[in-house]
């Protein structure tokens, strides 16, 4: 299965700011790739494939997260990944309709600009009272705009709402920003299958 992994951003950010890092984590910086040696409230302390030790603030390497020059990503040897591997085998979002991509982009590109606002202004309340409903609908609303495509004519898909936002963000964020766990998977559950017992 092709994985298509996203930078990892924090979704929540306390004061001071934190960078939440798995302890099976690779950190990249640049070109170089680091795994967690250390973490307190103020040094994040990592270490190098050469064995080389390096420590940044987390302020530093949260600022860097934000200017796209550092990512982290978690470990893939996780329930969720698996089952995706499991569910999907070789199939790619190329592999569904036009109008199933748009949906999907428009919903990662939601995610990406939500992660992006709580690292900047701290953590959006996904509450129900309304307010972020009205978030979603605001932004979804430039999103849609934005990821205009003519092969799909006049589809306008339309905005999730505050639980479908809360159950697909979970997933997409327990499965490390894999697009594809915002596609509906090749079948669906009640669906009988066949299998050969070999043996």
């Amino acid at each position: 299965m092709d994985y298509h992994p996203m930078p990892l951003i924090p979704a929540r950010v306390p004061s001071p700011p934190f960078v939440r890092i798995d302890t099976n984590a690779i950190v990249t910086i640049g070109e170089t790739k680091y795994t967690l040696r250390s973490s307190d409230r103020t040094i994040v302390g990592l270490r190098d494939e050469d064995g080389g030790d390096f420590k940044i603030t987390h302020h530093a390497l949260l600022a860097l997260i934000r200017d796209q020059k550092a990512s982290i990503l978690r470990n893939r040897n996780t329930l969720e990944i698996k089952l995706l591997d499991l569910l999907y085998g070789d199939r790619g979002p190329e592999d569904y309709g036009k109008n199933t991509q748009v949906i999907a982009a428009c919903r990662q590109a939601l995610f990406i600009r939500y992660d992006k606002e709580c690292l900047e202004k701290g953590h959006i309340p996904r509450s129900k009272d309304g307010t972020f409903a009205n978030w979603i609908k605001r932004n979804w609303g430039e999103i849609v705009f934005n990821n205009r495509r003519s092969d799909t004519g006049a589809f306008t898909p339309s905005p999730p709402s505050p639980s479908t936002f809360e159950r697909r963000y979970t997933a997409w964020k327990k499965s490390n920003h894999n697009i594809l766990a915002l596609f509906p998977p090749p079948f669906r559950s009640g669906q009988k299958q066949g299998f050969q017992v070999v043996g």
